[in-house]
């Protein structure tokens, strides 16, 4: 395996070349300057992100309750209307 390019990691972890720059920075991914604007890094490391990224998958912010309660309550009144 060898460098790839941000556009191609970009590609293949489904964001913005910046966004994964910045991602795989923030995770101590040792990336490769090539010139005034571009950047490489290993492709393995791009894998392992990916991989441990997946991992993540669903662990954000929990969704509220209020959204649900909402629904909920349209849900029933327009249940009424039509049983009337």
């Amino acid at each position: 395996m060898g460098l790839i390019g941000m556009p191609e990691a970009a590609a293949c972890l489904g964001m913005s070349s910046d966004s994964v720059r910045r991602a795989l920075q923030n995770a101590g991914v040792k990336l490769q300057r090539i010139n005034a604007r571009a950047w490489a890094v290993d492709e393995k490391d791009v894998k392992t992100f990916a991989d441990r990224r997946e991992s993540y998958a669903g662990r954000g912010r929990p969704v509220g309750t209020t959204g649900i309660k909402k629904t909920k309550r349209k849900a029933a009144s327009e249940s009424e209307t039509k049983v009337l």
